[in-house]
């Protein structure tokens, strides 16, 4: 055999592939598994290396093959990230739960805390945080959320919890076997002891000598508990005041003695960050340092600066910049040393297109550091440059955008190559001349009680403020593609899920939705953090209206009255509250009695519908409000795109219709042709199976037809299919031919026959007593089966449950507006109404 490259490009080894086809087959995961924990719980410490060994020996196995050592790679990987296993620095292994279940750690509740409703667990705590979630033991609903980043982790607590203790108390918090997690309040906060001071110190120093960083609070404890499992039997003061006693700087999860090493894990930090960021180019992870180096250096000279400022022309490399140097932050909201560096840039920059990125780049360090006046002023500075350089231009249409001024954000983005459509659109809709008809020295229109020349002079009017209500949402949704960072990953993390499958288009249809736009905005979180930013930036009457909106909930309204082309009147299913809603476009198709889910919120007159409005389902209201009171947007999201799709198919007998047919070749034309009579029914151009629904009603589920040897087989699902395949193989003989299976789709195939008129040349009188007797039947069926939309109720029953009535209603008022083919056979509703002891409609 010849040596050939391998799969990954290396040269073949063949001595490598001989041992692993002897290696082969491999034990089963779970076998090694059990195999690495006896070695672990047997020598707790034990080096990672000497461990595959062991294991490998338990297998009766070389280490030479390269499926043994995957298998191996793959297993303690699993166990790692399962909690079960957990490595220290210095590769040494412990067993994690073993340590844990006998311990108990303590944590003072701070007021914040006590007042939020979490513990800071990153500190204290770290050890009992669990991949699969935290339950309080002793609590019907425990469970707690794990949040926050790794190095400020915080468990929020079921709401009124913390509640039965007081701020300063102390807690004793335990992991028990269950998997639950015990919290109770000591009597008496525990004092620190010297023994275990010393301890700490010298566990820190062993952690330390290993990697040259700061040594993680739970590798602390897992060694303390690795030394001596008694080490946290009994309470001890919380590990924050151990730490401090021993000399050590807690900083979320980590503990340093010497400075020095906080700074080797930032750029170790560094390193991993950009490396993930810019997939692995060397020479923009070189250039990402050589940056960051210089922002370090306390006075850097305008020589080292200049460099600085031809990197960050590069707007995605800037971006990672910011990014980084707030990553740095250690929670710092202001950002000084960010906003000093950037303050120095533009000092360095000179005039033309280095002010213009110099001062862009302040501006995003500002922004994130949470002041947008302070941003925009640098924006209006790099404009004055005199360089329209793209990124500028664009950023600075934004907040003037935001500040109310359309005609200079127009302005602005008439200046780009490629200016966006939609915000083209949206803020050609709201350009106002100055007044003209006020004096410099009269007071200003507005009301501010100032004169116009100090207040609105050579300033666009504004339009009236419910006339703005689309404008203030479209500055919300610009917020999450401008400002980035998490909301832009939120809004990418559901467009992914919309989308269902790897076609850009699809993500990009998505990605675009305004509802999806609308659940990252409200449910998310991000309108919340919109007016934390950009409340400076927007007028003042739009900053108080939009603070109205953070108190409505998306709901479920049922419109009442339609004045097409005006508004609406709604009704709040959650509220009953009665709300008037300007609306011209959706008022246009609104259908009175209809449901809609959305959220109708204030516009300084009336109300408008923000963000986006989807159909509700008669019967399946309670269902969406329940979503809405969650206020999960995964959650209303995936129900609004299950609605989305078309709808499924399925036969009388609820399997899902699949158009069946089949080829079998008979052994015997003459024996076959006995077995159909006896199993089937005989027609004229064949056989059928037919089934017994009741009431008399027979269902058609397969077709059969013999042309000489072969048996052509047509069914309406695959269990019918494969019944009557069955049946043939046992009986006929022969074999199967071929045979397709196609899900029926709304929409899709074969046009289906038109609908014929059952009673078409019928006496008049006989047909009229026959579409009475038709009817009636179907009526008594419907009202006497479950009914989905009435959650799983029969009618007759949502009836008699006064919660129910309003369904029952909403259901028939809706066969009421849906349209039926001519010649089909309808149910009379009005029947319907005085059977359940419903009133006529409105």
């Amino acid at each position: 055999m010849a040596d050939t490259d391998g799969p990954d490009g290396a040269p073949f080894d063949r001595d490598r592939y001989l041992a692993d086809l002897a290696a082969l087959p491999l034990p089963d995961e779970s076998e090694v598994a059990e195999m690495f924990v006896q070695e672990v719980l047997n020598e707790p410490g034990i080096d990672a290396d000497e461990l595959d060994r062991r294991v490998l020996a338990r297998m009766d196995r070389s280490g030479e093959g390269l499926a043994v050592d995957r298998l191996l790679e793959r297993v303690s990987d699993d166990l790692i990230r399962q909690g079960v296993l957990a490595g220290l620095p210095g590769d040494r292994m412990l067993h994690r739960p073993s340590l844990i279940e006998t311990s108990v750690l303590t944590h003072r509740i701070a007021e914040v805390e006590w007042d939020a409703g979490y513990l800071q667990a990153g500190t204290d705590l770290p050890h009992l945080h669990d991949p699969d979630g935290l339950r309080l033991a002793g609590t019907p609903e425990g469970v707690i959320e794990v949040g926050g980043a790794p190095n400020d982790q915080r468990w929020s607590v079921p709401e009124g919890f913390l509640k039965r203790f007081q701020p300063g108390d102390t807690l004793a918090v335990n992991a028990l076997p269950s998997g639950e997690v015990e919290v109770r309040a000591l009597a008496a906060a525990p004092g620190v002891e010297g023994a275990l001071v010393a301890r700490i110190g010298r566990a820190y120093d062993t952690l330390v000598a290993a990697e040259a960083l700061p040594a993680r609070l739970e590798d602390l404890i897992l060694h303390l508990l690795a030394e001596d499992k008694e080490t946290f039997r009994q309470p001890q003061a919380p590990m924050t005041e151990l730490c401090a006693a021993a000399g050590l700087e807690v900083r979320g999860d980590c503990v340093a003695r010497d400075p020095a090493l906080w700074d080797n894990r930032r750029k170790l930090y560094r390193l991993a960050y950009s490396w993930a960021r810019f997939d692995g180019d060397e020479n923009r992870m070189a250039a990402a340092g050589r940056v960051l180096e210089t922002s370090d250096r306390p006075d850097p000279s305008p020589a080292e600066l200049k460099p600085v400022i031809n990197e960050l022309a590069d707007p995605e490399f800037a971006e990672f910049v910011v990014d980084a140097l707030e990553r740095e932050s250690d929670g710092d909201r202001e950002m000084v040393a960010a906003r000093d560096f950037a303050l120095r840039l533009t000092r360095a920059a000179g005039a033309g297109l280095s002010s213009a990125v110099a001062h862009w780049f302040a501006a995003l360090v500002s922004e994130r550091a949470g002041s947008a006046l302070v941003a925009d002023a640098h924006l209006k500075l790099g404009l004055a440059s005199g360089k329209d350089w793209p990124p500028l231009v664009e950023r600075a249409a934004w907040y003037a955008s935001d500040r109310g001024d359309a005609s200079l954000a127009l302005s602005l983005l008439q200046r780009l190559a490629d200016p966006p459509p939609q915000a083209m659109a949206t803020l050609s809709g709201f350009l106002r001349e100055s007044r003209a008809d006020v004096g410099r020295n009269d007071p200003c229109w507005c009301g501010s009680g100032r004169k116009f020349k100090h207040c609105h002079l050579n300033q666009p009017e504004l339009v009236g403020l419910p006339d703005r209500v689309p404008w203030i949402w479209f500055k919300a949704a610009a917020y999450l593609h401008q400002a980035g960072g998490e909301g832009i990953q939120e809004l990418e993390r559901l467009a992914e899920i919309g989308a269902e499958s790897d076609d850009d288009a699809a993500f990009e249809e998505a990605f675009s939705d305004p509802l999806l736009v609308d659940l990252v905005l409200t449910e998310g979180g991000w309108f919340e953090e919109f007016l934390l930013d950009r409340t400076p930036l927007l007028p003042d009457d739009e900053a108080m209206l939009a603070q109205t909106w953070l108190l409505v909930p998306r709901t479920v309204y049922e419109i009442v009255d339609i004045r097409p082309g005006s508004g609406l009147t709604v009704r709040d299913l959650a509220t009953g509250d009665r709300i008037e809603v300007r609306e011209r476009t959706f008022s246009e198709q609104a259908v009175r009695g209809g449901l809609i889910g959305g959220r109708a919120v204030p516009d300084g007159e009336s109300h408008q519908f923000i963000g986006g409005i989807f159909t509700v389902p008669p019967g399946r209201e309670t269902e969406v409000l329940d979503l809405c009171t969650a206020a999960d947007p995964d959650g209303i999201y995936a129900w609004i795109n299950a609605l989305r799709r078309p709808p499924s198919l399925v036969t009388r007998e609820g399997e899902p219709m699949v158009n069946c047919e089949a080829v079998w070749e008979v052994a015997d034309e003459t024996e076959a042709r006995r077995f159909l009579d006896e199993h089937f029914t005989a027609e004229d151009e064949g056989w059928v199976e037919t089934h017994e629904l009741g009431d008399d009603e027979r269902i058609l589920r397969a077709r059969l037809e013999l042309e000489g040897e072969h048996l052509f087989v047509s069914a309406l699902s695959e269990d019918r299919m494969d019944r009557v395949l069955d049946r043939l193989a046992s009986g006929v003989g022969g074999k199967l031919s071929s045979q397709s299976r196609e899900p029926v789709k709304p929409g899709k195939g074969k046009p289906g026959p038109a609908l014929e008129d059952p009673l078409a040349g019928m006496d008049p009188a006989e047909a009229e007593d026959l579409l009475a007797k038709l009817q009636q039947k179907m009526e008594e069926r419907w009202l006497s089966e479950p009914v989905p939309a009435l959650a799983g109720l029969t009618p007759r029953q949502a009836a008699e449950d006064p919660t129910r009535r309003e369904m029952v209603e909403r259901l028939l008022n809706s066969f009421d507006e849906n349209q039926t083919p001519a010649g089909a056979i309808t149910f009379r509703t009005e029947r319907l109404r005085r059977e359940l002891g419903l009133g006529q409609r409105d």
